[in-house]
């Protein structure tokens, strides 16, 4: 499939059509003259560059063609970008930022992984730019369920110094995804300037997506509590299990103690009947009021479903797989909520990954679960 930039920015792909030239000539010109040339923009699931390169790129061809020297070139790209403002300044998503959603949880093996691909899945078929981000410190498998295999990743882009839209891969039905999130907590060991300068390549997420998804490791790390103080909104996820249960709610205390400025819903999954995920909700909310005076919302819940595990193993998405049944309404259900502002506040006017600047280890106990509440 081509890939398609979003109004406003052009592909390399697509600027060569439009030059009638060679795609590998472009990106030849586009590494020759990469210090001159502006940024590509991360729109979605690729990145580009704003239509006023085809132009650039037909004179720098033009100029090489023509044996010019290449400080002649640089001075023309200098030129005709200087010429230029208001194009260089477009942005496909200026003037609104996009939400982080957090999903984590107390205990591993509830399927929190499977629910983050196919919910990234299912707000980019609504037409919201989403990209799912893998922030497990440990067992870091989301692109495996995503059926993918990234090249580059966070701790990359760090080491590497390179632009956030160089480490983003395109992912199923139009997300685009992020591997190496563990790279974050390299952050704090930067110095200032160059934590500074990666944590405003971060930021490009939330001009360039309606969505940020952050699948977590499981447990109360401190790489995981850094994520969920990123969240806007977080999602707990938890099952029937009595141990799920417990650690689902430490999650939550933990929140409550540290003060994190997220919403909280919870997502029961592995259920057998809607009584039973009701049931669920609603002791984990009477806890939450009782003993932290927090308020929790119904994110809804996904049934103990075969296919969910037939996907799995094919490495498909499920909302790639099938079309229809009892999970792929839930998923497409929970889609329907985040997408139409069920679970969100009011418009963002600060980046949230701007936390991230005084990043420190956040002190926790080793289990802070209440399994006497259950």
């Amino acid at each position: 499939m081509t890939a398609t930039a979003s109004p406003g920015t052009m592909t390399i792909r697509e600027i060569a059509a439009r030059l009638g030239l060679e795609e590998s000539r472009l990106h030849y010109y586009d590494k020759l003259f990469a210090a001159w040339l502006p940024e590509k923009t991360l729109a979605g699931n690729h990145r580009g560059y704003p239509e006023l390169m085809v132009e650039v790129f037909g004179a720098i061809h033009a100029l090489k063609t023509g044996n010019a020297a290449d400080e002649e070139i640089r001075a023309d790209i200098s030129a005709r970008l200087q010429a230029a403002p208001a194009k260089r300044s477009s942005s496909p998503a200026a003037g609104r930022l996009g939400r982080i959603l957090v999903i984590t949880s107390g205990k591993g093996g509830v399927g929190k992984s499977s629910i983050a691909v196919n919910l990234a899945i299912e707000l980019a078929r609504r037409g919201r730019k989403t990209i799912l981000v893998d922030g497990d410190l440990g067992l870091a498998n989301l692109h495996i369920l995503a059926g993918i295999t990234p090249l580059k990743d966070i701790e990359t882009m760090i080491r590497a110094d390179l632009p956030l839209a160089e480490v983003i891969t395109p992912g199923p039905g139009g997300i685009a995804f992020l591997a190496g999130a563990s790279g974050i907590s390299e952050l704090a060991d930067l110095p200032r300037y160059k934590r500074d300068r990666m944590i405003r390549e971060l930021e490009k997420m939330e001009t360039a997506a309606a969505h940020i998804i952050i699948d977590t490791g499981s447990g109360l790390n401190p790489g995981v509590l850094d994520f969920i103080r990123l969240a806007d909104d977080l999602m707990v996820v938890a099952t029937p299990d009595p141990t799920s249960l417990a650690d689902a709610y430490g999650v939550i205390k933990t929140c409550a103690g540290n003060r994190f400025a997220c919403r909280i819903g919870i997502f029961v999954n592995q259920v057998n009947t809607l009584a039973q995920a009701a049931a669920v909700f609603s002791r984990l909310e009477q806890c939450c009021q009782r003993f932290l005076s927090l308020p929790v919302s119904n994110l809804g819940c996904l049934y103990r479903d075969r296919s969910i595990e037939a996907a799995g193993r094919k490495r498909v998405p499920l909302l790639i797989d099938q079309v229809q049944g009892r999970a792929v309404y839930c998923l497409r259900q929970l889609g329907g909520l985040i997408a139409g502002g069920g679970f969100d506040i009011e418009d963002k006017r600060t980046p949230s990954f701007r936390r991230l600047r005084n990043l420190q280890p956040t002190p926790h106990s080793e289990d802070d679960r209440s399994p006497a509440l259950f």
